[in-house]
């Protein structure tokens, strides 16, 4: 009955959070662009916490800063295709193991895009890719009671007497309605202040709390340690009462310990999650301009710029629900995600989606588990969204076979009419012989009757304390192509030095049979349409003609000039090899010319030389700066930019980020230059405990000189808010 009782509730939960999302979603919800954040997990080890950043689109980890410990964590990516231009956050799973504040993602900062970790006290840390996934591994080192380790230069939080009073207050209050896990958290941070007025009694509650939450080894922990402390005095013949309980609690016979295994731990279910809105506005002032434009046919057009347009006006808003519950031998999560615009300029632009509807079940104990419903994922040889099933069984330490099949989701707006389904196979393996760890995979996916893509790949990673090797392959059998290489090697030269070397083999966009209805009139955009028109080899030889190949190479080295000051220098070669004209499939225009797809031509090499001086707690406590200079050369302009971008806090509720840009350019086809300034101002303020305001201000100045374009002006900004629970 009481397993019943606890179903009959954990399902109320659920029910009444999904009704709760659902209402939302009937509110302007949106963003043009993908979601870069996936979510968040974290992970208890015996002596590490690990924070895995899951990511939704394609993502490598390129260096961070500062290198060991700190508040604020700032993690440099490498976008493996298309990256967000956007700014976006993630709430933190409620936990009293790891001080986390906040998670966000920035892909409009020049040198991004960046991963910005903010925690509540300075850590000890280690950043790593995750062997086989989408993913970025931060590694946070505990101590003996099972705490985030604080980094050892680090200085202790200082917090004024009012602070204390209030925080206190609030952690007894938590304590005396029974909410144990933010009860623990609130007095974890009053014991990181210096000794203070509340330390002793804090120490004290802090075990209450653990007991109470069932955390009986590290209640004793915390007993044990307040009596070395607090030897004496009132305090302590009570916490020498409870630790005796305690010990006599765990020396109960055996019988009795076993009837309470019998019936089982009790499960804890958590929910939480954010809901958060942005208006945004994007306006364009061109200067007085007419511009005459010299025709094929000799004859002349004048185009005359209307001066201030609305570029984009829109009412963003994003729910992100996510339950956990766990048992003995299971761990199971929920996850809602939506995320819609309300384009308040062209409303039949707004966009409504679900971008994420899942429930992810492993059995801990004996090592399998399922991911059932529309979620996100670029492992496996799959790319982007999609609706099916993901399944894991650990076959032996080390070594895990995965299984899926699904669906594609695709959001695009010309987005093809076809039925897809694909089925893969996945092996992950490692860590073994020390320092090797690798993933394979086989994946077929179809299109209505015909093969859409059928590819073996995956990626193998070589780590010891001197070089970090990263190689991944993606083959498609189908059409007996390369869709992809990467390569990525790190040399620890010194302690403080380190040199990096990366290569970049890609085809753009990777081959699928659907790519042929590129550039094809078919008015209805159905790829059984295109089935009707030609043969499956002819479909198949036009897919792989749209596809050009795109390859780079990096080399790069980081310096750390103290603790908190860091010089990145980067060299980048890069060539597209263009595509040669192709036939169009369908044949609909009498003149021949207009049945052709242009061809695209060869651009490079092109060099870029990019060199970052960051530095950390420079200006003030926690701040954090990038002073950057890159020069470009590419065949179709060069140009020189220079930046500064700061992030800081004013107190404990005020944010800002400043940042100033300024390029300059000389673009080739008409000889003409460019300068542009660049503002941007970025705001944030907690307006309650678990409610934050947020803005951002840009304003960007262009002027020509010489060739025939206008001079204009651009003003962006948004205001939102999010509020988690």
């Amino acid at each position: 009955m009481k397993m019943l009782k606890y179903l009959v509730e954990s399902w109320r939960v659920r029910v009444l959070s999904m009704m709760v999302a659902l209402a939302v979603l009937c509110t302007p919800l949106a963003h043009a662009a993908e979601n870069a954040l996936s979510g968040l997990q974290i992970i208890e080890q015996k002596d590490a916490i690990i924070l895995e950043i899951d990511f939704a689109i394609p993502v490598k980890y390129i260096k961070h800063f500062p290198p060991k410990e700190g508040e604020i964590l700032q993690i440099q990516l490498q976008a493996v295709g298309e990256k967000a231009l956007k700014r976006e956050s993630l709430t933190p799973p409620p936990t009293d193991l790891l001080p986390l504040a906040l998670v966000t993602y920035e892909g409009d900062i020049p040198g991004g895009p960046y991963v910005t970790i903010r925690f509540n006290y300075g850590v000890e840390y280690t950043v790593e890719d995750a062997p086989g996934s989408n993913s970025i591994l931060v590694t946070i080192k505990r101590d003996a009671m099972g705490m985030s380790v604080r980094g050892q230069a680090d200085e202790q939080p200082l917090m004024s007497e009012k602070k204390l009073d209030e925080m206190m207050d609030e952690a007894k209050q938590t304590l005396a309605k029974g909410d144990d896990a933010t009860a623990i958290q609130l007095f974890t941070q009053l014991l990181r202040v210096p000794e203070h007025k509340y330390s002793q009694e804090a120490k004290e509650l802090l075990g209450l709390a653990r007991e109470r939450k069932g955390q009986v080894a590290r209640a004793r922990i915390e007993y044990q340690e307040y009596l070395r402390i607090y030897a004496e005095g009132e305090g302590a013949a009570r916490v020498k009462q409870r630790l005796a309980a305690l010990n006599e609690q765990l020396m109960q016979p055996r019988k009795r310990l076993k009837r309470m295994d019998e019936s089982g731990p009790a499960a804890s279910l958590v929910t939480f999650g954010r809901f958060s809105q942005r208006y945004y506005s994007d306006t364009t002032d061109f200067k007085k301009f007419k511009r005459t434009t010299v025709l094929a046919d000799g004859t002349t057009e004048e185009t005359v710029f209307p001066g201030r347009t609305t570029e984009r006006k829109t009412l963003t808003s994003f729910v992100n629900l996510s339950s956990r519950m766990r048992t003995e031998n299971y761990d199971i999560r929920g996850v809602l995600n939506l995320h819609d615009i309300l384009d308040l300029e062209n409303k039949e632009d707004s966009k409504h989606r679900l971008n994420n509807m899942y429930v992810d079940a492993k059995n801990v104990k004996d090592g399998f588990g399922v991911k059932l419903g529309r979620q996100s994922s670029t492992k496996g040889g799959i790319f982007g969204r999609f609706d099916g099933i993901w399944g894991d069984y650990e076959l032996a330490k080390g070594w895990t076979l995965s299984a899926s099949l699904g669906k594609p989701v695709e959001f695009n707006a010309n987005t093809i009419i076809a039925d897809k389904k694909f089925y893969g196979l996945n092996l992950a393996m490692g860590t073994f012989a020390e320092h090797w760890d690798g993933n394979f995979y086989y994946v077929n996916q179809d299109v209505e009757t015909m093969v859409d893509r059928r590819a073996v790949g995956g990626d193998i990673r070589y780590n010891d304390k001197i070089f970090s090797v990263y190689n991944a392959v993606d083959y498609d059998i189908a059409y007996d192509i390369l869709n992809m290489y990467l390569f990525r090697g790190v040399m620890k030269v010194t302690e403080d030095m380190r040199l990096n070397l990366s290569y970049s083999h890609r085809l753009s966009p990777i081959v699928f049979s659907t790519n042929a209805l590129q550039q094809e009139p078919i008015s209805d955009s159905r790829f059984s349409t295109l089935q009707q028109l030609a043969t499956d080899d002819e479909i198949m030889a036009k897919s792989k003609a749209m596809s050009s190949i795109s390859r780079s190479l990096t080399a790069g080295a980081v310096y750390q000039i103290e603790k908190d000051i860091q010089l990145n220098a980067d060299v980048t070669w890069s060539v597209f090899t263009g595509k040669k004209a192709t036939e169009r499939l369908s044949q609909t225009s009498d003149i021949p010319e207009q049945n052709i797809i242009p061809a695209t031509n060869k651009t490079g090499p092109d060099y870029l030389y990019s060199v970052q001086l960051i530095a950390s707690n420079y200006f003030m406590d926690q701040d954090i700066n990038i002073l950057g200079l890159r020069f470009s050369d590419r065949e179709t302009r060069d140009s020189l930019m220079v930046f500064y971008n700061n992030r800081f806090p004013l107190d404990e509720k005020w944010r800002i980020g400043p940042r100033i840009q300024r390029e300059d350019s000389t673009i080739a086809h008409d000889n003409s230059e460019l300068t542009r300034m660049t503002y941007v101002a970025k705001v944030d303020y907690r307006l309650l405990k678990k409610v934050n305001l947020e803005g951002e201000f840009g304003y960007e100045v262009n002027k020509y000189t010489g060739g025939n374009n206008p001079d204009y002006e651009r003003f962006y900004y948004y205001l939102g808010y999010f509020w988690d629970f």
